[in-house]
């Protein structure tokens, strides 16, 4: 994962398809900062999958927390870690073990 002056990701399913993005302050070429999430599915028959609500109510509860362990990026809320954006570009969600889908630092073409 590049961490150089990224302040935005792309969200996308497993099979990439669009779901949304995670803001970031400050970027992530710091250690540690907050971020929110926009959902805005292209698709709308994903407005009714596991992956969008989870993500609808990650994005409802406000803002989260975000800090570098290695290569993977953690996202929190207090002191649950939720989200894992791993250094091969895939998002799992912890506490299941899920593999929720994938990120992308620019708008794939």
């Amino acid at each position: 994962m590049t961490s150089e002056a990224v302040k935005m990701m792309v969200l996308q399913t497993v099979n990439q398809e669009h779901l949304g993005f995670t803001l970031f302050h400050p970027d992530l070429s710091q250690s540690t900062g907050d971020c929110v999430f926009m959902i805005v599915p292209q698709n709308p028959e994903l407005l009714e999958s596991a992956e969008v609500a989870l993500f609808q109510s990650m994005k409802e509860a406000g803002e989260h927390q975000w800090a570098w362990s290695e290569s993977d990026l953690l996202i929190s809320r207090g002191d649950e870690i939720i989200l894992k954006y791993r250094g091969d570009g895939f998002i799992d969600h912890v506490a299941t073990g899920t593999r929720l889908g994938r990120w992308a630092t620019k708008t794939p073409a």
